[in-house]
């Protein structure tokens, strides 16, 4: 990555701009230039911004206010990086997500040095970004209170088909390409005039440099805090303007939803005004734009489909939608097949208000997938399911599908739990540790005729990513969504060639698949207990505690997390320092570690940093049993070895 600061304009790498951003002279000058006529002071934070899968390409260094929230952070990304159709968005700090009125959090609040967080735009279509609190600096109450102080490069594509540069971004396809290489017919093919935003080719997002004009160093613009909901002036005013009356009249689980329902009804601005209430699918699919029937028609797998006017996509739409459904059903576990049954159970529609929050950002798989639509009854926001859906759902409520989807389910949860485990795994390791479990056993009769096991396994474990948002797939490698840096972390798993895989039981792995698994594995239920017995602390102050601490092992070395601690607890007492290093030190070594291919410090110590030489399945076992190895501790389920 090549990028500069926009105080000094020297040019800056991914390893000298962080350094640097702490460091500039120019920035210095120019706060010691303020102070000399403005004596009061305020704190400014340096915030890093990178892109979660590709931290090395895209980068921003933001200069904020303490005193501005969570709410300008996130409008100055959408300014820069990422506002294409009003999406929502969230943050993650601490195990904790804030979204919408959350986000009025102050900055001084909750941020520190060092802190790392995420953030999220777009919960159907989702970008994915990590935030780093790199500095806190000093400066007068004069100094702009929000900066874009540094930023990479423009970022060159490549046509994907000959190598030169490219200009165009073909929707359908994914794909970058030159102008030479374009099919000028092909309406979903665009031309952008400048890449450098990780949204790039993603939804309709186009950004331009002049975006981040208003940010520049030495910019006047003030901001106002409020507790209503931040959004842009039409005026370009200098002052931020807040929303009042949308969100008075919707709760937060609707206007979380409202984001989801807008994937299938291609309404920007997030209103269900527009929307017909009709549960015949020719209805619904013609009110809707030419782009949202292009998406629903994609995902359900339809090809061929770029060169179509809207009438006859329409056409083509509606002719096999019954098989896409049925065929994406056939790829359904038992929770999305719940869920699904409730609509149908309940006339095929149901009011905002009755979908639970936990489950609310679920729903977008549905109406990516065209198998559910938002609408307005009576000014009420509901959600409603097409009636050829309804009877296929009904249809499949008999022994046959149940026994499918239950064998699907364990499929994929068994995944889950991997992906809790083992972070980061290529395909056809993923495969390879399948053949340990082999949950279709039992039931291939469920099995397609030209489908076998393993493509199975990759069918239904692809299909669920979009409804449980727990990992992204790129390329051949699914990787857990907490993973800040899955290229970093591959190198350091690839540089492991002489550990195996953890081998983990299925009933473990079954549970790790579970929300609570962190509180409600043992070891997990010991530390809170542990915890609430010591302290008195409020339950979901402690959940977050313990989320954050698993994925603080996760990147970090066990001593530095336990120094860290004791960093903290500086003018604590001996006893609770003790008590820390003890109750939290059994935590951490009992949480299995991405970078230990699925095994915890406990096991690594056994089986993975030993450097003695290699047991292989027909040497005799070093447990001293006389039994061959692969009869004894190879027989438990200690280890899998994939190369």
């Amino acid at each position: 990555m090549k990028a500069k600061c926009y105080y000094c304009n020297k040019e800056l790498t991914e390893k000298t701009i962080k350094r640097h951003m702490k460091n500039c002279s120019e920035i210095e000058r120019k706060i010691e230039e303020l102070s000399s006529i403005d004596k009061k002071q305020r704190n400014q934070f340096i915030i890093a911004i990178k892109y979660k899968y590709n931290g090395d390409e895209y980068c921003i260094y933001l200069s904020i206010d303490e005193n501005l929230s969570l709410i300008h952070i996130d409008q100055f990304m959408r300014d820069i990086w990422l506002e294409c159709c009003g999406h929502l968005s969230a943050f993650k700090i601490g195990g904790r997500f804030y979204q919408d009125y959350s986000m009025n959090t102050k900055l001084k609040d909750i941020l520190a040095v060092n802190e790392k967080f995420e953030y999220e735009y777009d919960f159907g279509s989702t970008t994915y970004l990590t935030l780093e609190v790199v500095n806190i600096i000093k400066v007068p109450n004069s100094f702009s209170q929000i900066e874009i102080i540094a930023r990479n490069h423009e970022v060159n594509h490549l046509c994907e088909i000959c190598g030169t540069k490219a200009e165009y971004f073909n929707y359908e396809n994914d794909q970058w390409l030159c102008k030479k290489c374009i099919d000028k017919d092909n309406d979903m093919i665009s031309k952008f005039d400048y890449c450098n935003s990780p949204r790039d080719g993603v939804c309709c997002y186009e950004g331009h440099k002049k975006d981040e004009n208003t940010y520049l160093p030495g910019n006047c613009k003030k901001y106002k805090i409020s507790k209503k909901k931040l959004k842009s002036p039409e005026n370009n005013g200098d002052t931020f303007l807040y929303e009042d009356e949308f969100f008075e009249q919707l709760s937060d689980v609707e206007y979380a939803f409202d984001d989801l329902i807008s994937k299938s009804k291609g309404i920007v601005n997030n209103t269900f005004n527009k929307a017909i209430y009709s549960f015949d699918i020719k209805e619904l699919i013609n009110n809707l734009s030419k782009e949202n029937i292009y998406d629903i028609a994609k995902y359900l797998g339809m090809t061929k489909i770029s060169s179509l006017n809207k009438s006859k996509l329409i056409e083509k739409l509606i002719d096999e939608y019954e098989i896409l459904i049925e065929e994406r059903m056939s790829l359904f576990d038992e929770e999305r097949y719940k869920l699904l049954k409730s609509y149908a159970d309940n006339n095929g529609v149901k009011m905002l208000n009755q979908v639970d929050e936990s489950t609310a950002y679920k729903l977008g798989y549905f109406l990516q997938s065209g198998m559910l639509f938002s609408s307005v009854k009576d000014e009420e926001l509901v959600v409603l399911m097409p009636e050829i859906v309804q009877k296929l759902v009904k249809e499949k409520n008999n022994i046959q599908y149940r026994s499918m989807i239950k064998a699907n389910s364990e499929i994929v949860n068994i995944y889950r739990g991997m992906n809790k485990a083992y972070g980061l795994l290529k395909l056809k390791d993923i495969k390879e540790i399948f053949k340990n479990y082999a949950p279709y056993k039992e039931g291939e009769k469920h099995l397609d005729n030209n489908s076998s096991y393993e493509e199975k396994i990759e069918e239904l474990i692809t299909n669920a990513q979009d409804y449980y948002r727990e990992y992204e797939i790129q390329g051949m490698f699914f990787i857990n969504c907490f993973i800040d840096n899955w290229v970093d972390l591959l190198r350091e798993i690839e540089q492991k060639t002489d550990v195996d895989y953890a081998m983990i039981s299925k009933e473990e792995l079954l549970c790790m698949a579970k929300a609570n698994y962190i509180y409600d594995a043992n070891f997990g239920d010991t530390f809170f207990k542990e915890f609430i017995s010591m302290f008195n602390m409020e339950i979901e102050i402690l959940e977050g505690l313990m989320e954050s601490l698993y994925l603080e092992i996760q990147e970090n070395e066990f001593e530095d997390v336990i120094n860290e601690i004791l960093e903290q607890l500086e003018d604590d007492s001996r006893d609770i320092k003790e008590f820390m290093i003890t109750s939290v030190g059994k935590f951490l070594k009992s949480i299995r570690l991405w970078r230990f291919k699925g095994a915890s410090i406990n096991e690594n110590k056994i089986d993975v940093i030993n450097d003695k030489k290699t047991t292989r399945r027909n040497d005799l076992c070093s447990c001293g049993s006389g039994k061959k190895y692969k009869d004894c501790c190879a027989r438990d389920g200690n280890v899998i070895k994939l190369f």
